[in-house]
């Protein structure tokens, strides 16, 4: 990593945040502000207004007392499925986000230059104008290349705006800091490998250990084994994944967590493995070897559903197809059938006709020599003993087999999920891998009380529900165009970013300084503190002041806002918005209980901003709004007037 070095003149920028946020608030000398409490009027009646939190993506089920338009209290909503009431501090808190007296309650226009901290107040028509004109003009002068988004991580429910806004723009980039390191290898390469979705507790769709006590018992068998590897429900979901582990764990489910902390889950553990960090795969290994010697895989599923019996191409690593040894068609691969000794073509998904051989190397047809998937895998992972994990790992061998044994004997009624510690590891692909490939081994793959799952109304939760146009139907006319797809600052050497649209954040910087292969101009932030989230921060700092645009979309003020923005565009908190989220077969509604300042929810920001770009001509943004383009799987953008917000009356 880089050296920081930063001048005088650039820390004293950076630096003046401190002070610049005591001159929002109108503190002195402080950026500790005393500011009166919020106290609703006595006499007022008391609303309880059923909502959703959205402090983090577990969306659990709250409700929220409003008096005279107040929020005065929050608690966790009995009646949610997930939550059942449960809640933790940080939901809790809203209040004190929805009154934090450094909101940005108002569009503002930067006066100074920039890092100035001069702004003035001004409308959302001016705002939203003003900052069209810029992109209208090099939209024309330079083409959709000219414009880069960014956004922050899964606890925004519109984390898909930014993409969806680009895939109208025609091309451009967009990135999260957390993008590559946080949930997308686990969401990408396990999808993968198992067609299915990915193991996370957090925001997937393993909603199969919240149906014990919700459906009933004749059609439920719950998780009898749970493998928490990198993952502390009791830490990151208090109120609903925490709540329904130990829920399930006192009722008799069997867990293995693997983590060098010793985390609430680890201390009831029926195994803790204190794992060296980042020697996650060697781990994954040792349990193949093991499961594998040991006879403990699923000799059904892994016969009839799996690519395991298939013959390998020693050279090129690819499974043969039928069609390149006479055998079959195009869509077809080879076995060698065990009842006549000779390669056969298998059709998909399975020819019961057939006695495919798991294991061994075969001469076909062609003359060359063979091995089966499952052999390939079987001498790959020979070398990873017990021991040598052990060492590896800093565990002791003894307790890796026992928590393998305590795996294989819950399955298929069980699984493993994976969390962001081995996303943030260089092998976070590999350990993605390796999750899918030990639930495929052991058959947990939609068997019930299996993590992974993709039950027929019970399937994942729907946390973004603005998606980009074109992201699950490749035929829809405002897909980003390919050449402009492919032109994505470093999309073409990280392909793994393309699963959620995303740039690669060093290529995108690279751009900005050198104009190589192109210089994006306009840079459109919806998120926190981009100057504390990327690394070598002065790198960043120094890139996007030579941008000619800079619009930050936010609820309170950051660095960014201060150092960067032009313009700042005040965002809504999650009590001032609505929303619908499926909850196990029902939906939990966010309901607005209040409505401060001239915030909006960030729909609205993309939404007037393709107004204002189809006012100009520009037809991708027209289309965006007629519902026989647009309405093609997906919604189209919501015309409103660009006026100040009004209040909502909440209601019980």
């Amino acid at each position: 990593m880089a050296t920081t070095d930063i001048s005088r003149r650039g820390f004293v920028k950076l630096g003046a945040f401190a002070a610049a946020a005591a001159a929002m608030s109108g503190a002195v000398g402080s950026n500790l502000v005393q500011v009166e409490p919020a106290v609703a009027a006595e006499s007022g009646e008391t609303q309880k207004v059923r909502t959703i939190c959205r402090a983090c993506l577990n969306n659990c089920g709250m409700i929220a007392h409003v008096r005279d338009g107040k929020v005065v209290k929050l608690e966790g909503d009995p009646d949610d499925p997930m939550n059942k009431g449960a809640c933790c501090a940080k939901g809790l808190a809203g209040i004190q986000a929805l009154y934090n007296p450094n909101r940005i309650k108002y569009p503002m226009k930067r006066r100074g230059e920039r890092g100035s901290n001069d702004w003035e107040r001004i409308s959302w028509e001016q705002a939203i104008n003003e900052i069209t004109d810029v992109m209208w003009e090099y939209y024309q002068k330079e083409g959709p290349k000219s414009l880069v988004c960014s956004t922050g991580g899964g606890g925004n429910p519109q984390f898909f705006s930014p993409a969806r806004f680009l895939s109208v723009w025609g091309g451009g980039n967009f990135f999260e800091p957390g993008c590559a390191q946080c949930y997308l290898p686990r969401n990408h390469m396990e999808f993968c490998l198992n067609g299915t979705a990915d193991t996370s507790l957090a925001d997937g769709p393993v909603t199969e250990v919240y149906l014990p006590g919700i459906l009933p018992d004749d059609k439920c068998t719950p998780t009898k084994t749970y493998v928490m590897w990198g993952v502390g429900p009791s830490y990151h979901g208090i109120g609903s994944t925490g709540r329904v582990v130990t829920d399930l764990r006192n009722a008799g489910m069997k867990t293995v967590v693997i983590d060098p902390r010793l985390t609430p889950d680890a201390a009831r553990a029926d195994v803790w493995l204190a794992i060296r960090p980042g020697t996650d795969v060697a781990l994954m290994l040792a349990w193949m070897n093991y499961i594998i010697t040991h006879e403990l895989w699923d000799h059904d599923f892994c016969r009839e559903w799996t690519n395991l019996p298939f013959l390998v191409h020693e050279d090129t690593g690819l499974t043969y197809r039928a069609s390149e040894l006479d055998l079959g068609g195009e869509d077809e691969y080879v076995v060698w059938d065990k009842a006549t000794n000779s390669a056969k073509a298998m059709p998909y998904p399975f020819d019961p006709s057939l006695d495919p051989e798991m294991f061994g190397t075969y001469t076909l047809p062609n003359g060359e020599q063979a091995r089966t998937a499952f052999q390939i895998m079987k001498d790959h992972v020979a070398e990873w003993t017990l021991e040598k994990a052990a060492e590896i790992c800093w565990l002791d061998a003894g307790e890796i087999e026992e928590a393998i044994n305590i795996y294989v004997e819950g399955c298929p009624n069980a699984g493993i999920s994976l969390g962001v510690a081995t996303d943030q590891a260089r092998n976070s692909a590999q350990a993605a891998q390796g999750d899918a490939v030990l639930d495929i081994l052991m058959g947990c793959i939609r068997q019930p009380g299996s993590i992974v799952q993709d039950r027929p109304c019970y399937v994942e939760p729907c946390n973004y529900v603005v998606q980009p146009f074109g992201l699950h139907h490749p035929d829809h006319p405002l897909r980003m165009p390919e050449e402009e797809a492919n032109a994505r600052l470093g999309y073409t050497e990280h392909k793994g970013l393309g699963h959620w649209l995303a740039s690669h954040i060093p290529t995108v910087l690279k751009a900005i300084e050198t104009g190589e292969p192109y210089r994006p101009r306009i840079w459109i932030e919806r998120s926190g503190n981009k100057l504390a989230m990327i690394g070598n921060a002065t790198r960043f700092y120094e890139a996007m002041m030579t941008t000619e645009l800079n619009v930050h979309m936010y609820m309170h003020w950051t660095t960014t806002s201060v150092c960067l923005a032009d313009y700042v565009l005040p965002t809504a908190e999650w009590l001032e918005t609505a929303y619908a989220q499926d909850r196990l077969n029902t939906y939990a509604i966010r309901r607005p209980c209040t409505q401060l300042y001239e915030a909006v929810d960030e729909c609205m920001h993309w939404s007037w901003l393709a107004a204002a770009l189809a006012e100009r001509g520009h037809q991708r943004a027209i289309d965006s709004f007629n519902p026989d383009i647009a309405g093609k799987f997906y919604g189209t953008y919501r015309r409103s007037p660009r006026k100040n917000p009004e209040a909502p009356v909440g209601s019980a």
